[in-house]
């Protein structure tokens, strides 16, 4: 086997936690790799013994992904992991976890954290190395305890936005923190939390309960459709054209660690939320003056202690164009948007609604998403900071990619190779230590 890579000198520990559409994203792998066979299972720093002889020669069945936890049923009389002596292993990453699949010829030596190691012959030999900072085994009431203590999540088929709803007319936390309660949405992080509010001109502070039916699903159809993208391309870009490209900075994030809104240029905030940065314009999120007047007295100071300019009046936010609710469309609109999904533009303004409405699914069906390797070869272009996410997902075609220089990076990504002559454009504020970083976090 190949050795496995050495952290470089200096490097610092990854800060960053896996969010919900990486997260499924190795379901998705692990489900076409590992699904149906049966494995040796090991545990090499010894921290998941029982668990390891627990799944040892019994064939992995089933996977399932529910905001940013993953479960593995092993055997259950083929019934797909359902039986009664089935085994369910619970993994949650943590800060800096990962599950690499890899060819028996080329995986590297286990680390002092791989919890599990799973070996076959089947397939041409495979190998796969778990570490993570939950790792947990027991019968399918293990399953059945996780799903009911997590809330609903935006990639999963089966997600009840209805359920979620009721939760929050009941609830008078701030939307922001609502978000961040694996509870009540499963997957969401904080860096999906500032952008899914941004677009759906919601403050942080606002009351769950205040909420109208409008709000909310402008709230739910955002969520699904940004994690949606992020399981497709395998990063967490926000920036759509639905909303408009506004270059640079705001080419893959719009108001995530900002210092100014793309759409109205003015000032972005932020403050603490629970032990996190949230981040705002006040100017297109605002804040209605009743509800500031009624925000706990916590809540008050810290809104209160937010770093940024004084307000200005808002511009930004034309109830027009792609910013306006599928309910509030106009037929032209309704028809333009079902033809740029390749859908029937035909039938009465009702018809034509709830086709739109239809469209706007949960899940990750009909998605092939960008492999891995595509995905860290777009970071390493990009110059994308390794304090930004975690990525849990490794192979073989991964690990050829981050060993390659800048220009491979290029144009593994697809991004044509410059000219002779023709001058770099103008680096991201990580520059080369940045993207020397973020190729480190990858090995």
């Amino acid at each position: 086997r190949a050795p496995a890579p050495a952290r470089a000198r200096g490097a610092r520990a990854q800060a960053a936690m896996v969010e919900g559409h990486s997260v499924h994203r190795v379901c998705h792998q692990h489900r076409r790799a590992l699904a149906g066979l049966a494995f040796r299972a090991t545990s090499p720093n010894g921290r998941f013994a029982e668990g390891a002889a627990a799944i040892d020669g019994k064939v992995l069945e089933r996977v399932e992904a529910i905001g940013k936890n993953l479960l593995y049923f092993f055997g259950g009389d083929g019934r797909g992991g359902t039986g009664e002596d089935v085994t369910v292993m619970h993994v949650h990453f943590g800060m800096s976890g990962r599950f690499g699949v890899f060819g028996a010829d080329s995986a590297p030596e286990p680390k002092p954290t791989t919890r599990l190691q799973l070996q076959t012959a089947e397939r041409g030999g495979l190998i796969a190395h778990l570490s993570a900072m939950t790792v947990q085994h027991g019968g399918i009431e293990l399953f059945h305890e996780r799903r009911a203590a997590l809330g609903e999540d935006p990639l999963r088929d089966d997600a009840d936005p209805g359920a979620l709803r009721a939760k929050a007319a009941r609830s008078s936390k701030p939307v922001g923190l609502l978000l961040m309660d694996q509870a009540m949405m499963a997957g969401v992080g904080n860096i999906y939390r500032a952008e899914i509010l941004w677009r759906s001109k919601l403050h942080p502070e606002m009351p769950c309960s205040a909420l109208t039916d409008a709000q909310f699903a402008e709230l739910w159809r955002q969520s699904v459709r940004m994690l949606r993208k992020g399981f497709e391309c395998g990063s967490i870009i926000t920036v759509d054209d639905e909303c408009g490209r506004y270059g640079a900075p705001w080419s893959r994030r719009y108001i995530y660690n900002q210092k100014q809104c793309p759409a109205c240029k003015g000032p972005v905030r932020s403050w603490s939320m629970s032990n996190r940065t949230v981040y705002c314009c006040e100017t297109c999120q605002p804040l209605d003056t009743n509800q500031r007047a009624a925000l706990p007295a916590a809540r008050a100071k810290a809104l209160g202690a937010a770093r940024g300019a004084k307000l200005f009046a808002s511009h930004c936010a034309p109830d027009r164009g792609a910013d306006v609710l599928p309910e509030k469309m106009r037929v032209a609109e309704l028809r333009s948007a079902l033809d740029a999904l390749g859908l029937n533009t035909q039938g009465k303004k009702a018809d034509l609604l709830a086709r739109l409405l239809a469209a706007e699914r949960t899940g990750t069906a009909g998605i092939v998403p960008k492999s891995a390797a595509a995905a860290a070869a777009e970071k390493l272009a990009a110059g994308e900071s390794r304090a930004v996410e975690h990525i849990a997902e490794l192979d073989d075609e991964m690990a050829a990619v981050i060993g390659v220089g800048n220009a491979g990076a290029r144009a593994a990504a697809g991004t044509p190779a410059r000219a002779k002559g023709e001058r770099a454009p103008a680096r991201p504020r990580a520059g080369v230590r940045g993207v020397k970083r973020a190729r480190r976090s990858l090995k």
